[in-house]
C-alpha cells in the first residue's frame, strides 16, 4: 500500500527534519509512530533527511512502518516531511 500526500498549503521549506520537529511533536511522534523508541525515530529521521526525493522518503516509510495515513500523527509527520522536499 502506497502512502500519498496531498499538498494543501504552501509552507516554508524544511532543511533538517530534526530541527523542524518541536519538542512536543518529538515526544508525540516517538510515542505514537515509533512505539516509544527514540533510537528508531532518530535513525528514521536521519534516513529521511538523506532521502533524495519525497517519493524515496515515502517508500522508506512504507517499507519500514505500517502507519495509518488517516491518523493525525501520521498526517502531521508527513506534512513536515513534505516540506523538506518543496522545490
Amino acid at each position: 500500500e502506497k502512502l500519498e500526500i496531498k499538498i494543501t498549503e504552501v509552507e516554508e521549506k524544511i532543511e533538517d527534519l530534526k530541527q523542524a520537529i518541536s519538542i512536543g511533536d518529538r515526544f508525540r511522534f516517538q510515542r505514537e509512530l515509533f512505539g516509544g523508541n527514540g533510537e528508531i525515530m532518530n535513525k528514521t529521521i536521519t534516513e529521511l533527511n538523506n532521502a533524495t526525493s519525497l517519493e524515496k522518503a515515502l517508500e522508506f516509510i512504507s517499507t519500514n512502518f505500517s502507519w495509518n495515513e488517516k491518523d493525525d500523527n501520521v498526517k502531521d509527520f508527513l506534512s513536515l516531511l513534505e516540506r523538506k522536499f518543496i522545490n
